[in-house]
């Protein structure tokens, strides 16, 4: 399956997590988002999530949601798994099966992808390190 077809067959949305403001009650920075892909059972897979997005995360998150919705039509993706990616940002990720009501009747569920650990890297280090200073 070409990366076109990928995009063309699987959406990420983002809404405001419960409790948060609507989109038409005005968002603010504080506003934490659920981040999830649509249409992953179409390939037998699980849907993937990211909940508490910060707001000025939420387009790197869904970047990142893409990336690993790809990688799960080559690759199966299960619960309990640690997966980590080879970007320029190397981001350490942990699956659990969701425990949103949201995914009960899904016919293939759904994964949280919870981040354990962002590896950011500097001139003055030789490999990623988890501060920045």
């Amino acid at each position: 399956m070409t990366p076109e077809e990928i995009v063309d067959l699987i959406n990420i949305v983002a809404v405001p997590e419960e409790g948060h403001q609507s989109f038409h009650d005005g968002l603010g920075p504080d506003t934490s988002f659920w981040v999830h892909t649509v249409g992953m059972d179409q390939l037998d897979r699980p849907e993937l999530e990211l909940r508490n997005v910060p707001a000025l995360w939420v387009g790197a998150a869904c970047r990142e949601l893409n990336t690993w919705a790809a990688y799960s039509v080559d690759t199966e993706i299960k619960a309990e798994q640690n997966l980590e990616t080879g970007a320029a940002v190397p981001i350490l990720v942990r699956t659990t099966v969701s425990s949103a009501e949201h995914w009960a009747e899904h016919p293939t569920g759904a994964l949280t992808l919870s981040v354990l650990r962002v590896g950011f890297t500097c001139e003055c280090c030789p490999e990623p390190n988890n501060t920045l200073h």
